[in-house]
């Protein structure tokens, strides 16, 4: 150790490397500390390989590389060496044996099988290619053959906790196959299924940096995967194991699954891995001069024939659970789970065009190319969306199988345990339950809810507690806007600026860290389609921490709405949205918990225009009367006296049908009010109201009413309610915002109580209100001047820094940032010449 030191000093890399070796020392113990303070011969014995690893790594760091090689070393692996990301973990929530449970609740939703017919689809479309020969011409890995995919592997980009692990999990128990976790596994986040770390550090510890080098390691663990499978099949143990079950694959997944707990695999599971990591090791150490990357590839080609061979021993039906729709199919199923720690890994080509990007995930890649017609197909799972690492680069040369993103479950029990809970009746309280909060979203937050055995409110804060680890996953919120900015968006229904770098970049983030969904990605991946979900759970974790950590909505999406992040849209129909987010979080605070939810929970409509308008605009809408001047006058407060709203967060409208009355009611219990399709013009958003008079009292489709909204940032005619919304019996509420120019609002006539006879239909219980400027809203003057900068409705002159001197305003209107009657036009205009 000793003969390092001399050296760390002189070079910039190997001090940093040496501050990262000390800063883990102290994490870990000072039993790691005494290794650096003794001599290299009194070293204790379980520290030799330590030791004899972190030497090497200190006469070769010169590079990032081996500084990420160094970080990757599963001896030195600690949470502050960890990259940041979202993943399958539950930290701390609960107990050992108790959040891992949730893995194993039943599987809904059947994409398991439609994932293996996309597969078997895939393999089809690839079979152009016929020539089977195992020769080493074959297997050449030139630009000359004519089959037009790159190999058979694609990525599968999904956010955390949606399942793409327990589908996979499915599908090898449907079909053949294995599954392999890559994840980078630290102990203060138990997560499932645990790290296979033997792979991992033969996958991602490299000695060459060199692509081709990588392809042919990978290679010669691919050969020692496929001949210890056999090897496994022959076996007597695994032989006897197999008579208890219908199908191989059936047999295989369980062989592997036996004696898995919360911690670590199986006896099986970590014995197959650890000998076929220990034979690639062994082949690579000893690769002769006659082991080309031909010849690797041809002995691949081999040990998969051999493979597939020997499935096919077994009649179909007791090879696979599921055998498909053609028999054409993928024989054998590989999946890598957090395969983004292979995309981390850059990897040197000379023969690479300049600027292209080599990874560990292009060599695996590369290492599946001469399987091509084998029916073998490997599938690489991560929440990384980042179009330059899972998901392939396009290549003029080759065919790429397109990401999949669609193999997830939302919402699949929520429609079981609403009919338990609504089987006696429909009440607000049961409305807001704790199961029905935790069955809306990803299957996750429900498998929690089953596992736990807790009373309903503990269960649902160990679940909110873990979705706000999730949305907050590196604890450094009040300095990271990103993570604001999701929390936000959560809520608000922000969508990245998919059209401009910045954006690109931070919905990749959203995906990878904080929850967001891949939708889909297009043919040509520049960009993806994402979006952010309606689940309770996550926007009652927003809700807490915007609270916990101040968050100002209006000046953070002010801020970015010109840097390129989000996408401008409407800029009206984003502050209108925040401004009723922000009046329900007002009045929530105020009205306390239910059920243990603080916002994403019903609250008194009267309450929320309290929080939304100031008094006097208050006092006035509650004296309103029906737009419709002949039908008998009810006063908007003794009509809404029993109204509740729930409008936690915005969706978004994929149709007109959906926000009819009939359709509406169903948003309620999520918490959400209804952004419109943006080819509708009459109305922005709608939300539902309920009408109840206690939180017990039993509610029908009958005390159900609507909020609609509609944003103009200029002064128009006033609309009128779509008639088909609602029955014209119904109490409905139409607001109309008009921010417009504020110089032309007068300030002590911001709200206007509509009355017209003019209607698509006559509505007599419709309650219309016009609101000018920002007046009317309860507002700090520094919310006003963000919203103001974010409508753009600031003019020259409110920002002009010597409007106060007539003179300097003189001049700054010659340079004309507009036009007024009251600018002297004789001096360009000639006005003296008209007649």
């Amino acid at each position: 150790m000793a003969i390092s030191f001399a050296r760390i000093d002189t070079h910039r890399p190997y001090s940093q490397l040496w501050r990262l070796i000390i800063d883990s020392c102290d994490v870990m113990g000072k039993e790691y500390c005494d290794i650096f303070e003794c001599d290299w011969d009194k070293i204790p014995a379980q520290y030799q390989d330590l030791a004899t690893d972190l030497v090497f790594v200190l006469n070769n760091a010169g590079v990032s590389y081996d500084l990420e090689r160094f970080r990757c070393l599963r001896r030195f692996r600690i949470d502050i060496t960890r990259l940041p990301e979202s993943t399958s973990n539950s930290s701390n929530v609960s107990g050992k044996g108790t959040w891992w449970k949730s893995f194993f609740q039943d599987f809904r939703g059947g994409h398991d099988v439609v994932l293996l017919n996309t597969l078997d689809r895939y393999y089809q479309l690839s079979q152009n290619c016929t020539d089977d020969s195992d020769s080493e011409e074959a297997s050449h890995d030139c630009l000359e053959k004519p089959w037009p995919y790159y190999s058979l592997t694609v990525p599968f980009v999904q956010s955390s906790c949606t399942g793409k692990t327990r589908t996979a999990y499915e599908v090898v128990r449907k079909r053949f196959g294995l599954n392999i976790c890559l994840r980078e596994p630290v102990k203060e986040y138990p997560a499932y299924p645990p790290t296979d770390h033997q792979v991992r550090d033969y996958l991602t510890v490299l000695d060459s940096n060199h692509f081709t080098h990588i392809v042919i390691r990978y290679r010669l663990f691919l050969i020692e995967l496929f001949r210890h499978t056999v090897y496994t099949l022959d076996s007597k143990a695994f032989s006897q194991w197999q008579a208890k079950y219908e199908t191989l694959s059936e047999a295989w997944s369980s062989w592997f699954e036996e004696g898995s707990d919360s911690q670590e695999h199986g006896a099986n599971h970590q014995q197959f891995y650890n000998e076929v990591t220990s034979k690639a090791r062994e082949s690579w150490t000893g690769l002769g001069k006659d082991y080309t990357s031909n010849k690797v590839a041809m002995l691949c080609r081999a040990a998969s024939k051999k493979l597939i061979n020997k499935l096919k021993e077994y009649e179909d039906k007791k090879r696979h659970t599921y055998i498909g729709e053609d028999q054409n199919r993928v024989e054998f199923v590989i999946f890598f789970d957090e395969a983004h720690s292979l995309s981390q890994l850059t990897v040197e080509e000379s023969s690479s065009p300049k600027g292209t990007r080599r990874t560990g995930l292009s060599a695996m890649e590369r290492a599946f190319e001469c399987l091509l017609n084998r029916p073998i197909f490997a599938v690489f799972m991560s929440t990384n969306a980042k179009l330059e690492g899972p998901v392939t680069p396009c290549s003029p040369h080759y065919q790429y199988f397109l990401p999949l993103s669609e193999f997830a479950g939302f919402d699949l029990f929520a429609g079981e345990v609403s009919r338990k809970l609504f089987e006696s009746g429909v009440t607000l309280q049961k409305l807001c339950d704790p199961m029905l909060i935790a069955s809306f979203g990803r299957p996750h937050w429900y498998g929690l809810w089953v596992a736990f055995d807790d009373t309903p409110e503990k269960r649902l804060d160990k679940i909110l507690k873990m979705a706000r680890q999730k949305l907050n996953p590196d604890l450094k919120s009040e300095r990271d806007m990103n993570t604001r900015l999701a929390w936000i968006g959560n809520r608000l229904c922000l969508q990245p600026d998919i059209h401009r770098a910045e954006g690109r970049a931070f919905q990749s983030r959203l995906i990878e860290s904080y929850m967001g969904i891949v939708v889909s990605v297009p043919e040509h991946k520049l960009f993806m389609h994402t979006t952010t979900t309606s689940e309770p759970v996550l926007v009652e974790a927003s809700g807490r921490l915007m609270d916990d950590y101040k968050v100002d909505m209006f000046k953070l999406v002010r801020e970015n709405l010109g840097e390129g992040l989000l996408a401008k849209g409407e800029r009206g129909e984003i502050v209108t949205r925040a401004l009723m987010v922000l009046a329900h979080d007002t009045a929530a605070r105020d009205e306390g918990e239910m059920h243990g939810l603080q916002y994403c929970r019903p609250i008194r409509l009267l309450a929320f225009l309290r929080a939304l308008l100031t008094d006097s605009a208050h006092d006035t809408m509650m004296e309103a009367t029906q737009a419709l001047p002949t039908a008998p006058e009810k006063k908007f407060v003794d009509v809404f006296q029993n109204a509740w709203i729930n409008i936690s967060h915005f969706v978004r409208a994929g149709d007109l049908a959906v926000v009819r009355t009939e359709h509406l009611r169903n948003f309620f219990s999520r918490g959400a009010a209804v952004q419109w399709h943006p080819t509708e013009e009459a109305i922005d958003c709608v939300a539902p109201l309920v009408h109840a008079a206690t939180p017990e009292s039993l509610i029908s489709s009958a005390d159900i009413s609507i909020l609609q909204l509609q944003t103009k940032n200029l002064l128009v005619t006033t609309h009128q309610i779509r008639p088909e919304l609602s029955p014209d019996d119904q109490p409905t509420i139409s607001i109309l915002i008009e921010y417009g120019d504020e110089n032309t609002i007068d300030k002590s006539n911001c709200i206007e109580i509509t009355h017209t006879t003019t209607s698509f239909r006559p509505q007599t219980m419709n309650y219309q209100v016009t609101l000018r400027g920002l007046e009317a809203f309860r507002l700090s003057e520094e919310q006003k001047t963000d919203i103001r900068s974010l409508l753009d409705l600031t003019s020259a002159l409110e920002t002009f820094p010597r409007a106060s001197r007539p003179d300097n305003v003189a001049l700054m209107r010659r340079l004309k940032p507009d036009f007024k009657a009251g600018d002297v036009l004789s001096l360009w205009a000639a006005t003296d010449c008209w007649n």
